[in-house]
């Protein structure tokens, strides 16, 4: 009976195996090449130094653009300092050793400002742009080189 229970369980382990498969079928050899050229990883990692490069062309015309910043400030003075000033500066009349206590100032104060700067001629973000161009190139280039060894 014990037999007979290792003889079904074998046989139901090699038909499970015959519903997975391990290898890959193409119908046509132009199949392999893009399944070889999705999952080779020095195609990978030459297509993603194709994406940095372009990434770079991006950075460098954003240098160009201007630069812009925004300021601000409130200040609420609760209670303005009191400040001691001659009298006779107010009352040509008043004795010379007098002082007039007075609260100089305003309660609240606002403050913004606004600037926008960019260069007109900047060589070097120039020279950045027409790099990153000619290291997008040699990124494509670089793709097709590597199929080329890979093949």
């Amino acid at each position: 009976m014990e037999l007979l229970k290792k003889y079904h369980l074998l046989l139901f382990l090699f038909s499970l195996t015959n519903c997975m498969q391990a290898q890959l079928h193409f119908s046509s050899l132009q199949q392999i090449w893009e399944y070889a050229d999705i999952h080779n990883i020095q195609i990978k990692t030459a297509r993603i130094n194709e994406k940095i490069a372009a990434a770079d062309i991006k950075q460098a015309y954003g240098s160009m653009l201007p630069t812009v910043s925004l300021n601000g400030n409130y200040v609420d003075n609760i209670q303005l300092q009191s400040t001691l000033i001659p009298a006779n500066l107010l009352n040509a009349a008043a004795p010379p050793d007098t002082y007039i206590e007075a609260a100089f100032g305003r309660r609240y104060n606002y403050n913004a400002s606004i600037a926008a700067e960019m260069d007109i001629i900047n060589t070097q973000d120039w020279f950045s742009v027409k790099a990153a161009k000619l290291e997008k190139e040699m990124a494509g280039i670089n793709i097709a080189k590597t199929k080329k060894q890979l093949y």
